[in-house]
């Protein structure tokens, strides 16, 4: 047999060590030792109890995660159309403002408004003015009243004239012998002529029209005011045609604001037609004056939209079930024609005879969330009856499409339900 070679390698003297003997770590045991008594004794290194933990949690972490996932993830989409007709309309009808069921009822709408321009005094006109003030008139004559006619006179001592514009009753005198006290009362007088010279301060007057009897020195007057106004010449004053001019652009403001004021307070869910309005408009420029004040009344006739559709929708024929419609851009497709202006005189009557025409389109109202109850939790193969239900989907066209598309029936979860309406204009 060949000899080994790697047998006159080791030194001398030395037994041979097996390869524990030279690996690294703890020494080693006598092999009693290191075999384990009692099975309770033994302990699990932590490296392998924390990685048992981990992955425990990481696989419930999985779980909470795929079910959010899911959950998220589950729904169902409803395409539809809703249904629409196009009709011509002509209709006489009666609205009334406490309508009966299955009339047509209104309600009014009424605003003021106030507005004023001051126009440049361009131009020159002659003016007369005459003086006026206020005076006291005594009756010291008899415990009798007095009437005194329209115009009668009042004389200052200087002679000039002022009369009363509307006739007064002069209250008899009270009291007796030196107690007594005369009846009096207030009244407004206005020059006999135009001018300057009728201007002046307080004065006492006597009645010309008693002269020569015994009720001239018992009846007088004296001034409460001074006397103002008297004018006679030429003065600056705006132009007839610029006055003219300004009434007519104040009151086509008036009437645009107080469209959009009406439109702005109109209750949710009304309409108001250009033509179911009524404005009075009012002068109330101080006299000859520059300033041009016009105060502007509307009165409106608004209509519930839903009652109004679907009223003209059931007198069209279009709508013998009687569902909710919705007329798409009503104000511009439709037109009432009202018999009478719409005024305080006609309202009062509570009743107001319109003709409709125009070529609306009526929409049919889909009630988006009892649709969405009615499908939650039900198979798929079941919804074609509940859609069939609906008057306004469009001949009954829908597409459902489930997701994740295994599912068989739809999410109960009704906020996972989306329905898609395709309809364009006529969803508004």
């Amino acid at each position: 047999m060949a000899k080994n070679p790697f047998e006159d390698v080791s030194p001398s003297g030395r037994s041979r060590r097996a390869l524990s003997d030279v690996l690294p770590g703890e020494r080693r045991r006598p092999r009693e030792n290191r075999e384990v008594s009692n099975e309770e004794d033994y302990e699990e290194p932590l490296f392998s109890r924390m990685s048992t933990k981990l992955i425990l949690l990481a696989f419930a972490v999985l779980i909470i995660i795929g079910g959010v996932s899911y959950s998220l993830w589950v729904g169902a989409t409803v395409t539809l159309t809703r249904k629409s007709v196009s009709s011509t309309l002509d209709a006489s009808v009666v609205a009334e403002e406490r309508a009966p069921a299955g009339g047509l009822g209104y309600v009014t709408l009424s605003i003021s408004r106030v507005s004023e321009k001051e126009v440049p005094a361009t131009g020159e006109k002659n003016v007369e003015k005459r003086a006026a003030g206020t005076i006291v008139i005594y009756n010291n004559y008899s415990a009798a009243s007095q009437r005194l006619v329209t115009n009668t006179r009042f004389e200052t001592p200087e002679g000039k004239i002022y009369r009363i514009s509307a006739p007064v009753v002069i209250p008899g005198r009270k009291g007796t012998g030196s107690n007594t006290t005369p009846g009096s009362i207030e009244a407004v007088v206005t020059a006999d002529s135009p001018g300057e010279e009728y201007n002046g301060p307080p004065t006492d007057m006597t009645i010309p029209g008693f002269k020569g009897t015994p009720q001239y020195s018992k009846f007088y007057a004296r001034s409460k005011t001074s006397f103002v106004g008297g004018f006679r010449g030429v003065v600056k004053t705006a132009k007839p045609e610029d006055l003219a001019a300004a009434r007519a652009e104040i009151d086509i403001s008036l009437r645009s604001d107080l469209m959009s004021e009406a439109r702005a307070e109109l209750p949710p869910g009304y309409i108001l037609f250009e033509k179911a309005v009524g404005i009075k408009y009012e002068d109330q420029s101080p006299p000859e004056s520059n300033l041009v004040k016009r105060k502007a009344s509307l009165l409106a006739v608004i209509f519930d939209h839903a009652s109004l559709a679907l009223y003209l929708a059931t007198r069209s024929g279009v709508n013998s079930e009687n569902a909710p419609v919705h007329i798409a851009s009503i104000e511009s497709s439709v037109t009432p024609q009202f018999l009478s202006p719409i005024s305080e005189e006609t309202l009062s009557k509570k009743k107001l005879s319109v003709h409709f025409t125009g070529t609306p389109t009526f929409w049919f109202t889909l009630d988006e969330t009892k649709l969405i109850e009615d499908i939650a939790g039900k198979p798929k193969d079941a919804l074609s009856e509940i859609f069939a239900s609906y008057v306004a989907i469009k001949d009954k066209e829908v597409r459902v499409s489930v997701h994740p598309f295994w599912l068989s029936r739809i999410p109960e979860d009704t906020s996972a339900i989306t329905v898609r309406d395709e309809s364009g204009e006529g969803s508004e």
